[in-house]
């Protein structure tokens, strides 16, 4: 099965997730096809660790990519990275559109798995959630980005946010920032699909926020871990030194870095 040359873009004014529409519809959709849902507003959207996903109407990106692989595809866990790399690329342009007039000096990183970051503040989140459709899998990968949120919607947020708005003084165009996201994600899904996750570690290291050595804790299940950030290792997964001196190495959790 090749992944698709083919894009479809389905857009809804207002909706409860773009993710639970994806999630009643990959029986229906083309199979064929790397399908963009989108939203002007979500009522229920959600983040990771079931938080709401605050996301009030036309003011930023909240899309889910939908496409479908074969059971056997590798790195399969490995996409919601890809993603991430794939948004930091599309948000660059503006932040180096930005850099001269207001001496701009923050880029965009990830925050391990796939959380988007300027400065210190998250600016994006995904979620990715796998179905199976006969015998192929159905891939849903929900990206929200906070582009023209202003600093008092932020502030509702139960977590430190920031938008591209706050942080270059400007608005962005949403459809423009979803155009060179599809284009980003679009020539990537192609590449992994051929070669797997491989290719992607290194740009995805590059673009980590994480430094080797700095202090991490590590939540999974409700269980607190404290540790010095490694790396991040070659099938994408998190490497953490604990004070015994024992690395362990995580495939999900959440991070919270100590300063």
């Amino acid at each position: 099965m090749a992944y698709p040359q083919i894009l479809e873009r389905i857009h809804f004014q207002s909706i409860d997730s773009t993710n639970a529409w994806a999630r009643l519809n990959v029986e229906t959709c083309n199979k064929n096809a790397l399908t963009i849902i989108t939203a002007d507003e979500q009522t229920a959207g959600k983040g990771r660790s079931k938080r709401i996903w605050i996301s009030p109407p036309q003011m930023n990106l909240y899309a889910t990519f939908l496409f479908y692989v074969p059971l056997n595809q590798r790195d399969i866990g490995n996409i919601g990275q890809i993603m991430a790399l794939s948004a930091m690329r599309a948000m660059e342009p503006f932040i180096l559109a930005a850099a001269g007039p207001v001496n701009f000096s923050k880029n965009v990183k990830l925050k391990w798995p796939n959380d988007l970051l300027i400065g210190d503040l998250k600016c994006g989140g995904i979620l990715t959630e796998v179905f199976q459709a006969g015998n192929i899998q159905a891939i849903a990968i929900g990206i929200g980005i906070n582009v023209n949120a202003p600093k008092e919607q932020l502030q509702t947020i139960e977590r430190p946010a920031t938008s591209l708005l706050v942080e270059l003084g400007k608005a962005v165009s949403v459809e423009h920032l979803l155009d060179l996201l599809i284009n980003e994600f679009s020539s990537a899904l192609v590449f992994f699909k051929r070669e797997g996750f491989s290719p992607f570690l290194q740009p995805y290291r590059n673009g980590c926020a994480h430094e080797k050595g700095e202090e991490i804790s590590f939540h999974l299940h409700g269980k607190k871990i404290n540790g010095q950030f490694v790396q991040i290792s070659p099938q994408g997964l998190l490497e953490l030194r604990l004070s015994c001196g024992k690395i362990i190495r995580c495939s999900s959790g959440e991070l919270e870095v100590t300063k």
